[in-house]
C-alpha cells in the first residue's frame, strides 16, 4: 500500500504536467497559426496599397498629360481668335467638285481660290472648334482612363 501511496503521488503529479505541457503546445501552435495569418494578410494588404498607389499614380500622369494637350489646343485656337480680332481674316480653302448624281456636264466647277468669312463668322467657327477639341479631348481622356483603370 505504501508503494501505491508513492506511485500515486509521482503519477498524478506527472500526467498533470503532461497534461499542462500539452494544453501549452497546442496554445503555441495556434498562436502561430494565428501569426502566419496576419503575416499573409499584412503582406497583401501592403500589395493592395502599393497597387493603389501605382494607380493613382498612373491616373494623375494621365490628368497631367491630357491637361497638358488640352491647354496647348485652347491655347492654339484663342490665339488665331487674337489675330481674327487684330484684323486678320479666315480663310476657308475647297475644292468645288460635281455630285455624281447631277447631269452628265463639266465634271469639276474648277477651283476657287478660297472663301473668305467674316470677322463674326471666324469667331462663330473658331468657338466651334474651341468646343470639338475640348469634346475631342475629353472623350480621349475618358478611353484613355476606361482602357487603363476599368478593363483590367
Amino acid at each position: 500500500m505504501i508503494n501505491l501511496k508513492w506511485f500515486m503521488l509521482i503519477l498524478v503529479p506527472l500526467l498533470f504536467f503532461i497534461g499542462l505541457g500539452q494544453y501549452y503546445r497546442q496554445e503555441k501552435n495556434a498562436l502561430l497559426d494565428k501569426q502566419k495569418y496576419y503575416i499573409a494578410l499584412t503582406t497583401r494588404q501592403q500589395q493592395d496599397i502599393h497597387a493603389m498607389q501605382q494607380a493613382r499614380q498612373s491616373a494623375a500622369e494621365l490628368d497631367k498629360k491630357n491637361m497638358e494637350e488640352l491647354i496647348d489646343a485652347t491655347g492654339e485656337n484663342d490665339s488665331l481668335r487674337r489675330l481674327l480680332a487684330d484684323g486678320r481674316r479666315v480663310r476657308v480653302a475647297g475644292k468645288c467638285t460635281q455630285l455624281p448624281h447631277a447631269s452628265s456636264g463639266a465634271s469639276s466647277m474648277g477651283d476657287a481660290p478660297g472663301i473668305e468669312l467674316s470677322a463674326i463668322a471666324g469667331q462663330n467657327i473658331l468657338a466651334i472648334r474651341a468646343g470639338i477639341i475640348s469634346d475631342r479631348q475629353k472623350v480621349k481622356y475618358l478611353q484613355q482612363y476606361i482602357r487603363q483603370f476599368c478593363a483590367n
